[in-house]
């Protein structure tokens, strides 16, 4: 569930299935996916989080969900607004 720590791992990947299949990087062209998660969080289901300065000169932020090609680096951006909403009204 979305807690105010975050999303964990489980609960996102939920989200991916239901919202946004899989498809080859549009980069490089394999598709393997992992997860971008919070560095200090070695636990087995670890918190998703990800953040992208809305411009130069401020300490704003929108606050994401991430996925990067394993082979191209290639990042996907899941606003975190969207799917912590779906994953409340999914439980």
């Amino acid at each position: 569930m979305a807690d105010k720590q975050g999303v964990r791992a489980s609960d996102f990947n939920r989200f991916l299935k239901a919202k946004a299949p899989e498809k080859p990087c549009p980069e490089c062209g394999v598709n393997h996916w992992a997860l971008s998660k919070a560095s200090d969080d070695e636990s087995s289901d670890p918190l998703v989080q990800a953040g992208i300065v809305m411009g130069a000169n401020t300490n704003r932020f929108m606050p994401v969900h991430t996925l990067f090609c394993t082979n191209c680096g290639f990042m996907k951006f899941f606003a975190a607004a969207i799917v912590e909403d779906w994953i409340e009204k999914n439980g």
